[in-house]
C-alpha cells in the first residue's frame, strides 16, 4: 500500500517555470504507476529503497540517492521494488522555458535518469512547498524560488 501526499498550486502568473504540484509517497511492494503519458515534466528524487523506471520500452533499475525525469507527452511506468519498496519525492513543472532547463541540465532521450548529491537539500526544498498557501504573492514567489533552486541542486549534482 502507498503512502502518499500531493500538494497543487494554481499560481497563473507565471509564465517561464511554473510549478503545478509538489509530493511525496512511501510504496509498497510493486506499487506503480503506468503506462501514463504526461501534459508536463515530473521529477522523481527516491531518499529509499529501489525500483525501475521505464520510457521509450528502455528500463532502468533505480536505488536511493538517484532519480528520473518524466517529460511530457512520453508514454512511462514505474514500479517500486517487491524487497525494498522506494520512497520518492516529487515536483511537476511546466513553463516556456522549462524544456531548455532542462536540456541545459543534461536530461534528454539519452539521460532521463541522474544521481543525487544533495539529498537532504532536495528533500527539505520540496518540504518547504507543502507549508506554502495559494493566497499570497509571497507563497507565489517562494514556490518559484524553491523551483530554481531545486533545479540548480540538481545542476550541482552532474
Amino acid at each position: 500500500m502507498e503512502k502518499s501526499f500531493v500538494k497543487t498550486y494554481t499560481f497563473d502568473t507565471q509564465k517561464d517555470l511554473k510549478l503545478l504540484f509538489t509530493g511525496k509517497a512511501a510504496c509498497g511492494a510493486l506499487h506503480s504507476f503506468g503506462p501514463a503519458v504526461r501534459p508536463n515534466f515530473i521529477i522523481h528524487v527516491i531518499t529509499e529503497g529501489k525500483g525501475v523506471y521505464q520510457i521509450d520500452n528502455q528500463k532502468y533499475p533505480l536505488t536511493a540517492g538517484q532519480g528520473f525525469i518524466i517529460p511530457p507527452d512520453r508514454l512511462t511506468f514505474y514500479q517500486a521494488d517487491r524487497e525494498e519498496p522506494w520512497s520518492y519525492y516529487w515536483a511537476a513543472f511546466t513553463g516556456d522555458l522549462a524544456a531548455s532547463y532542462l536540456e541545459g541540465l543534461g536530461f534528454d532521450q539519452k539521460h532521463p535518469v541522474f544521481y543525487v548529491e544533495h539529498l537532504e537539500k532536495i528533500r527539505t526544498i520540496l518540504e518547504k512547498t507543502f507549508l506554502l498557501d495559494q493566497t499570497s504573492i509571497y507563497s507565489e514567489l517562494m514556490l518559484s524560488s524553491l523551483l530554481y533552486e531545486f533545479l540548480a541542486l540538481l545542476q550541482q549534482s552532474k
